[in-house]
């Protein structure tokens, strides 16, 4: 056999079908080392949504159902306790959400009051200590410290995401 006799049973590539199979695949390999360089942003940004979204459920529930809450933030999880007027006044462990994908808190301890819909109190350690203008719970991930999310509270605006 001569090597020009499998020249033509092999398909022949066109620089034309060459561009058309390659732009598609160029594309795939760029927003895969896209996705890949940017999960633990990714996934810290996820946790801090996923806690902003619960302070403000736990809010609109203390202004519905006229009980104070307490969101008190650990290393690895935070705690949700209620206070329900009336009865006995004593806090109430209500639920403990983990966060998710190796994220924890800068400042364990940090808690949150919610009473009537209002931010009522928020400190780190005891309650006892002189109300700071505003405090920054920070998130971040355990394998990448230095990149950090948080949530800002302050006596003026409430709170807000960063």
């Amino acid at each position: 056999m001569a090597p020009g006799s499998l020249v033509p049973r092999m398909m022949k590539f066109s620089r034309k079908m060459a561009w058309s199979i390659g732009l598609p695949l160029l594309l795939i390999l760029l927003i895969g080392a896209t996705y890949l360089l940017r999960q633990e942003t990714y996934r810290l940004n996820k946790n801090v949504r996923l806690v902003w979204m619960r302070i403000l459920t736990y809010r609109e529930l203390s202004l519905h159902r006229d009980c104070a809450y307490r969101i008190q933030f650990s290393q690895k999880n935070y705690g949700v306790s209620v206070l329900h007027r009336g009865g006995q006044e004593e806090w109430q462990e209500h639920a403990v959400y983990s966060y998710v994908d190796g994220v924890e808190v800068a400042a364990p301890g940090f808690t949150i009051v919610f009473d009537a819909g209002d931010l009522v109190s928020y400190y780190v350690g005891e309650k006892t200590e002189k109300l700071k203008p505003s405090l920054i719970l920070y998130f971040f991930h355990r394998e990448k410290p230095e990149h950090r999310r948080g949530i800002l509270f302050s006596q003026a605006s409430g709170w807000r995401a960063l």
